[in-house]
């Protein structure tokens, strides 16, 4: 089904051919529902058994399918559920309000209110370039090298976390107090490829909060 929507994909135009995933780079499989189990703190795959997670499924529901991925030698387990109902906590109903997304600030609501962002970049900045350079003076193929590219791969991991959460806390104040919500359209393209490359990144305008009848919880498995 994947490569089904794949090549649908770059028929249409809105993608590139598809290319086979790489070993060590692309570590990640998808699996249905009939193909997994999950008890309690624990998952069933395929050719490993049962898989320890770091956590129990938080919803009840049909469970639709599950994908395996690896981020930074760390491993999760993202499950979609259809939850037909959720306990959420209760919400102010305080109309509606609109959403100014910024450089400086995250976000800035109609009301005045101001969100600012995390700095996680500018903070681990120095850091990141060091281990880029470390990571550039080993030797192809050599163990130093891989334990070089490790140590990158959690430090990228950690700041693109800091700002998923962010996001998430963002995303959840908002949308607990405002039954309508306006958000402005931005060229997200288009600020990645100027000067405000960094800053934008910096503030994760990639990732965009979106409300889903299904939901996904990413499990670390191990």
């Amino acid at each position: 089904m994947q490569l089904e929507r794949v090549f649908e994909n770059f028929f249409s135009g809105r993608a590139r051919y598809p290319r086979f995933r790489r070993k060590g780079r692309d570590d990640r499989f998808t699996l249905s529902n009939d193909q997994f189990r999950v008890e309690g703190r624990r998952i069933r795959i395929p050719k490993l058994g049962w898989v320890r997670m770091r956590e129990t499924l938080r919803f009840s529901g049909r469970i639709v399918s599950a994908t395996v991925a690896c981020v930074a030698n760390h491993w999760y387990a993202s499950i979609t559920v259809d939850a037909p109902s959720l306990s959420l906590p209760p919400v102010d109903n305080q109309g509606s309000v609109g959403v100014d997304l910024g450089i400086k600030a995250l976000a800035t609501l109609s009301t005045g209110e101001t969100f600012e962002g995390p700095k996680a970049l500018r903070t681990l900045l120095m850091r990141l370039r060091r281990l880029s350079c470390a990571l550039s003076h080993k030797v192809q193929g050599s163990r130093n090298r891989a334990k070089a590219k490790l140590k990158l791969a959690k430090l990228h991991g950690r700041i693109a976390n800091i700002r998923r959460d962010s996001l998430h806390q963002l995303s959840t104040n908002i949308t607990r107090r405002f039954h309508t919500i306006g958000i402005e359209d931005l060229n997200v393209k288009g600020m990645l490829g100027n000067l405000l490359a960094r800053r934008a990144g910096r503030a994760g305008r990639s990732l965009v909060p979106k409300q889903q009848a299904v939901l996904r919880l990413s499990i670390p498995v191990g």
